[in-house]
């Protein structure tokens, strides 16, 4: 194994790959990210994963190539090559250019131990969008011209032990590219550190943690796109494979922070583990409240990676950070933890705040709900935190909570937008009334909504006088 150099910038919690800003996380991320996403919407994600890591990966590649250009005069073949070397520095995977033929533009490129398909055991397809995405952004900017790129054979499937990739160029250009999110600066000083890089599989280490280089961009490009299908469910699986993720990753940085220093604090731990997110180009952590006898703690961060390319969100976005932090403590405490974003910057916050518990802390809120529902004519209630995360539930058993909740999150942020189009006051309540039953959506303080599920047939007043009452004490719990 060899090293490689990576610089980051300590105010801003911003790492640079090759110049460009970036973000390190566990080798295996994305890939389970897709395939959650597949779980759920089918085989329309491949080409809405394609399409957005192909359009931010266009701009990452086009910095890189235009600056390699600056030192001197490069052939076709030799840009691509050099582009292509990047990729295994990446975490990508070994990476070979396999077959070229400028004349008809068609190009095939193979990839062993490629990261897209570590996480799939024997398909019967393809599974690489993301890979295929980021070669045809690759050829497009090399050639100045559109690229398609599909992988004929893959790592995943059962009888191969490779994925090969097949480019093809068409006569269309592919117009302007735009910058990157951020560049590295010569007038501005950075920090270092290294990474193992092991050659023969493509692969770079940070802290005993296989890891992949993304663009800073491309996670919530993606996660945008499927918003606009699947809502807050989208938010939902980010943050629940960042959390499992970051269990096993601090598994092993655990040993790597103590082996050296000795026995150390679980606080201490904590300070460790949020020292690193800076350097992983995450963004600026600060612990503003520890207590460790109830578990129950506060974050802060500055400049979220999360919130690149949002604007104006009528709720918090930041569903990966949210869910290193519950895997943080998880893994540290070895107790079940859950993480809430409480202020996000991509509504206007001036930072990102984040409150950690144990979840048995959200025993009470069962408790409310058990009340409520004495009320009566009331099927099912539950309690759900402004960024998607279920808090409680109160559901028959044959009805999905967490699903339920994340169509109650669309309908409710749906409703918001139409209201502040219309420039008119926030939305207190809202109610879906359907020939089976009502649907009512009510805000409880800042972090969280109430849903409520009942009888079409009824009395709504008797019901909101209880809802007023409960959503005043799960106001004094979240």
């Amino acid at each position: 194994m060899r090293t490689i150099t990576i610089f980051y910038d300590e105010e801003s919690g911003e790492m640079f790959f090759e110049g460009v800003s970036s973000r390190m996380n566990s080798r295996n991320d994305d890939p389970l990210i897709q395939r959650e996403y597949e779980k759920i919407v089918g085989p329309a994600s491949k080409m809405i994963i394609y399409n957005a890591i192909k359009k931010s990966n266009s701009v990452f590649f086009n910095y890189i190539h235009r600056s390699i250009l600056k030192k001197g005069k490069l052939s076709k073949k030799e840009g691509v090559v050099r582009l292509l070397g990047l990729l295994p520095r990446m975490g990508y995977g070994v990476v070979e250019l396999a077959d070229w033929d400028e004349d008809k533009g068609m190009f095939k490129v193979n990839v062993r131990n490629c990261y897209n398909a570590i996480v799939y055991e024997d398909s019967r397809k393809p599974v690489c969008y993301g890979m295929s995405g980021k070669l045809a952004a690759l050829f497009e900017v090399v050639f100045g011209r559109k690229a398609d790129c599909s992988e004929r054979i893959c790592l995943a499937m059962p009888e191969y032990d490779h994925c090969e990739f097949e480019i093809k160029l068409s006569d269309e250009g592919i117009g302007e590219i735009g910058m990157p999110y951020n560049i590295q600066k010569d007038s501005k000083e950075y920090k270092e550190f290294e990474l193992l890089f092991d050659e023969d599989k493509g692969e770079i280490i940070f802290e005993k943690n296989s890891s992949a280089i993304i663009p800073r961009e491309e996670q919530p490009a993606i996660k945008r796109e499927f918003e606009n299908i699947i809502g807050i469910t989208a938010d939902t699986i980010a943050h629940d494979v960042a959390k499992y993720a970051t269990i096993e990753a601090v598994s092993s940085i655990q040993k790597v922070i103590i082996k050296p220093v000795g026995a150390l604090s679980k606080r201490r731990i904590i300070f460790e583990l949020l020292k690193q997110l800076p350097r992983r180009g995450y963004g600026i952590p600060e612990l503003t409240s520890y207590d460790e006898e109830n578990l129950l703690f506060r974050v802060r961060v500055k400049n979220s990676f999360d919130v690149v390319g949002y604007r104006y969100s009528d709720k918090p976005v930041c569903s990966v950070m949210s869910g290193v932090f519950a895997g943080d403590t998880e893994e540290v405490f070895k107790r079940e933890m859950e993480c809430i974003e409480t202020k996000c910057m991509a509504m206007g916050d001036p930072y990102c705040e984040f409150e950690v518990f144990e979840k048995k802390r959200m025993e009470k809120l069962y408790d409310i709900l058990r009340d409520l529902m004495s009320i009566g004519d009331i099927d099912g209630s539950l309690i759900m935190a402004r960024d998607g995360t279920l808090l409680a539930s109160y559901l028959p058993e044959n009805i999905n909570a967490e699903r339920v909740a994340m169509m109650a999150s669309t309908v409710a942020g749906s409703a918001r937008r139409v209201n502040d189009e219309l420039d008119r006051e926030s939305v207190n309540r809202i109610t879906v009334e359907t020939d089976e039953a009502k649907l009512i959506i009510t805000r409880t303080g800042e972090n969280a909504d109430l849903i409520v599920i009942t009888k079409s047939d009824i009395y709504l007043g008797l019901i909101f006088a209880g809802m007023m009452d409960i959503t005043k004490r799960i106001e004094r719990e979240i």
